[in-house]
């Protein structure tokens, strides 16, 4: 069976069919290091297709990831972090924003840094590099939300910093985001 998501999705419905979020997420995380870092490639607009097949005698799946439709991808220098760490912002990817409250951005982030340590020290330090710069970014731009919001007088800026969810159905966040 080939599953291929490109419309949004909610965690709850991948877990109700067996698979975890968040060891997706995982997965996903550690292809962006290996394109990053070995490939050099950016990984822009990529869709991610799930698989599975049924193991004879046993409930158990095999679920296989496949990457397609490389076409607005484009190489990048694993030591360019700025430029990372913008395609890891992007708004049409898959990657839950950088916000550390976000359990899918964590469980990303741990897939990315575990990719990045299979490479080798220097694409692991460059990869913390990379989350940092876009965790910085992240705040910065909720917190620039937070203050337009406050501005126009918003009930937000009583409530803290927004909520990923307050972005609606493009973003991706920890409740909906998307497998293309």
């Amino acid at each position: 069976m080939l599953c291929r998501w490109s419309n949004n999705i909610k965690r709850t419905d991948l877990e109700s069919s067996g698979l975890s979020s968040d060891t997706i997420l995982e997965l996903i995380g550690e292809v962006f290091a290996i394109l990053h870092f070995v490939a050099h490639v950016n990984g822009d607009d990529l869709e991610f297709l799930l698989g599975s097949t049924l193991q004879h005698d046993s409930p158990l799946q095999n679920v296989s990831i496949w990457l397609i439709d490389f076409d607005r991808c484009s190489s990048i220098e694993p030591t360019n972090v700025h430029g990372l760490a913008a395609i890891l912002d992007k708004s049409d990817l898959i990657i839950p924003k950088a916000r550390t409250t976000d359990p899918g951005y964590i469980s990303f982030k741990m897939g990315y840094l575990r990719g990045a340590e299979k490479v080798g020290t220097f694409s692991s330090h460059i990869a913390k590099e990379v989350l940092a710069s876009c965790e910085k970014d992240r705040l910065l731009k909720d917190q620039k939300y937070q203050s337009v919001r406050g501005v126009e007088g918003s009930r937000e800026t009583a409530r803290g910093p927004p909520d990923p969810k307050s972005y609606g159905q493009t973003g991706a966040d920890s409740t909906n985001w998307r497998i293309r």
